[in-house]
């Protein structure tokens, strides 16, 4: 492995902690300023934003990743290749946008309930509609291997973002209005940023042979990117329709704290990307497996602390009703540990050209069953019900994915230390709660009883890494980096 992997990986992983830290520090003042009606508005405003810009962006983000490493050698080419998906995409934006500006309060009243069009869905499109040509910016520095650049760029968006929300909700008291105006107005910024930092590497027109390209690769992967939003987003729609916009303002607090985990694997898969097709390139799988054996204890255990200690963490750092959120972190946290486990595999397809289509199939198929699962549960069981149908969406996602990539790309991962590692640390936290529920025991006695759960199960975990790994360890980078 590179030690460019090991560095950025660090670079991520450290900036996705830090942009989570902060989010939790923020939760004190949502819960504060904002009713949960409120932030139930915020969180159907942001879903419906990141529905959009789906078909904002095409998934062409992912071919300009891709083609990326080969046009690399040829600058010229790789200029009107790039040149060709952001004009593509400029134009595509702007017509999305006056259709939607004008039209929009018809087309997507049904998804809205009781929360109004304007200014909320308004300014939900304006920042949606910027956000495109940011994200390829960003694919292209992670192609690049600037993770400091990357992570530079994410942090003064996320400081900014932050700022803005704050200074919108705690000064000029804009209630559920200040989040989305702040989004609006970051999205404008660093868009404008992205365009300006371009320029010189961009031949602006549209080459067919390269938009023909790219959108055969990046059509498919629309599906892929709507089972994403269907498996971590239609579950605030079906709330907000079937229970309460303040419902939905409670599920999104526990979606928030359940998502910690969601942050490392994200920011893990952002350095592990580049590196994973370089070493498939080159038809070398060893050194990958073992990241993935490091990568999964890494998952499990994240995903048993946040569970065993939800409870706690959201009595003190929020207030009210928001406080009932704890209830459906357990799953949401599990549920992200199978989203980190499809990352690797979903790896194996996006290296493939033909990938994209079996993606495709795999995800259509799991965003029906989730969105059949969000309507069917959310009606009996509430926010309990959305948590159970994103586990099981993002169970499912995962085994489809995997059974395509193991046939079109194959790579022999330890499948049966994930059997173990789930098994074994998802009993824990269901026996922890059942003990806490069963018999009335005072806070120190709760609070013994789920330090030594997570210390031995830690343990636990971290003996199963290293006997799989051949003694690799989890700190050993430096047999890694060789």
């Amino acid at each position: 492995m590179k030690k460019k992997l090991i560095e950025n990986t660090l670079i991520y992983s450290g900036l996705q902690v830090l942009q989570g830290g902060a989010l939790f520090l923020l939760l004190p003042i949502y819960t504060r300023f904002l009713t949960p009606d409120d932030y139930g508005i915020v969180s159907v405003i942001n879903a419906m934003a990141v529905f959009l810009g789906v078909f904002y962006l095409m998934g062409l983000n992912g071919a300009a990743y891709r083609y990326y490493f080969d046009f690399k050698d040829n600058q010229e080419e790789l200029k009107r290749f790039l040149g060709t998906i952001v004009t593509f995409l400029l134009g595509l934006s702007l017509a999305f946008t006056l259709i939607l500006l004008f039209f929009g309060r018809f087309i997507l009243h049904p998804f809205l309930g009781n929360i109004k069009y304007y200014p909320y869905m308004f300014f939900g499109i304006l920042g949606a509609a910027f956000v495109p040509l940011f994200t390829i910016y960003q694919s292209l520095q992670q192609a690049h291997h600037h993770g400091r650049k990357f992570g530079i760029i994410k942090l003064l968006n996320f400081i900014v973002l932050s700022l803005l929300t704050v200074v919108f909700i705690v000064i000029f008291k804009l209630k559920a209005m200040g989040p989305i105006l702040a989004v609006t107005l970051t999205s404008v910024l660093f868009f404008s940023f992205a365009l300006w930092d371009m320029r010189g590497r961009l031949i602006f027109g549209i080459d067919l042979k390269y938009l023909k390209k790219s959108l055969a690769y990046s059509l498919p992967i629309i599906p892929h990117s709507l089972t994403g939003w269907l498996a971590g987003l239609v579950d605030r729609l079906l709330i907000n329709k079937f229970v309460s916009t303040a419902a939905v303002g409670i599920y999104n607090i526990g979606y928030l704290f359940g998502g910690i985990l969601g942050f490392v694997n994200c920011a893990i898969n952002q350095a592990y990307g580049p590196w994973f097709y370089e070493e498939m390139k080159k038809n070398q799988t060893a050194k990958v497996k073992k990241f993935f054996i490091l990568a999964m204890t890494l998952y499990i255990t994240l995903a048993l602390w946040v569970t065993i200690f939800a409870k706690e963490a959201l009595w003190i750092m929020t207030k009210g009703d928001f406080r009932e959120s704890w209830k459906v972190v357990g799953l949401l946290s599990f549920g992200n540990f199978f989203g980190g486990y499809y990352y690797f595999l979903a790896n194996q397809l996006f290296f493939s050209e033909k990938g994209t289509r079996y993606i495709a199939i795999a995800t259509i198929s799991a965003a029906l069953l989730g969105f059949l699962l969000n309507l069917i549960l959310i009606q009996r069981y509430g926010i309990m019900g959305a948590a159970l149908a994103m586990f099981f969406t993002n169970l499912i996602t995962t085994l489809l994915v995997g059974l395509f990539a193991q046939r079109l790309q194959p790579v022999d991962w330890d499948h049966l230390l994930i059997i173990k590692l789930v098994l074994i640390n998802g009993a824990a936290c269901i026996f922890t709660q059942f003990v806490l529920l069963l018999f009335a025991l005072s806070l120190g006695t709760a609070l013994t009883i789920k330090v030594l759960t997570v210390l031995i199960c830690t343990f636990v975990n971290y003996r199963l890494c290293t006997n799989r790994a051949g003694g690799l360890g989890i700190f050993n980078f430096k047999e890694m980096a060789q």
